[in-house]
C-alpha cells in the first residue's frame, strides 16, 4: 500500500514485499520507502496501536545519521538511510497491540521539510513525542510542535490494522 501527499510518496514493505491492504501481523519485519519530488529533510513517525507517537527517523538511536534526502529518488528506512552497523536487524518489528484490542490502526507518517525539524525538547523523550492533546492527527501534532510554516513541508500517511501472528500448528 502506498500513499501520496503533495507529491511525497510513502510505501510500507513487510518482509520485503508490499502488503497491499492486508493487516500487519505481530512479528512482521517493516521498512518504509519514501520518494519526494524535491530534496529536503525527511522525518518518519509511527503512531502505534498503543497510542504512542514515535519518531522513527531520524532517531536518537542513529546518532550522526543525517536526514537530508535527494528528490526524485526512492529511499528506504531503515535500509539505505541507516548504516547496517547502527541497525543490524535491518527492519522495525511490529509488536502490537492488536487493532481489535485498541480500536486503533498502525499509522506511518512521512514529513519532508525545507529546514531541519526542531521539536520542542519538553515534548520529546528519546524518540517518543509527548502529546499536548487536542490534535486529530499525527501530522497536526508534529506540525504544531515544530511550528512548521505553510508551504515549507510535504506529508504522506499510511495506516494498517494489526492482527495476531498466525499460530504455528504442531502435529
Amino acid at each position: 500500500m502506498a500513499a501520496t501527499g503533495g507529491g511525497l510518496e510513502l510505501a510500507l514493505e513487510v518482509g520485503g514485499r508490499d502488503p497491499g491492504s492486508a493487516p500487519l501481523r505481530v512479528g512482521d519485519e517493516l521498512a518504509l520507502r519514501v520518494r519526494s519530488p524535491r530534496s529536503g529533510y525527511l522525518h518518519l513517525f509511527n503512531a502505534g496501536t498503543s497510542g504512542v507517537v514515535t519518531r522513527l527517523f531520524p532517531s536518537a538511536a542513529f546518532a550522526g545519521v543525517g536526514n537530508w534526502v535527494e528528490g526524485g529518488e526512492w529511499h528506504t528506512a531503515p535500509g539505505d538511510l541507516v548504516p547496517a552497523a547502527l541497525f543490524p536487524c535491518g527492519a522495525w518489528i511490529e509488536n502490537g497491540p492488536l487493532t481489535e484490542d485498541t480500536g486503533m490502526r498502525e499509522r506511518f507518517v512521512a514529513i519532508l521539510t525545507d529546514d531541519p525539524l526542531r521539536l520542542s525538547p519538553d515534548c520529546v523523550t528519546g524518540d517518543h513525542i509527548q502529546s499536548r492533546g487536542g490534535f486529530a492527527t499525527v501530522e497536526e501534532e508534529v506540525v504544531s510542535l515544530a511550528s512548521l510554516p505553510p508551504g515549507r513541508w510535504l506529508m504522506a500517511e499510511i495506516a494498517f490494522a494489526v492482527a495476531a501472528a498466525p499460530s504455528a500448528l504442531f502435529s
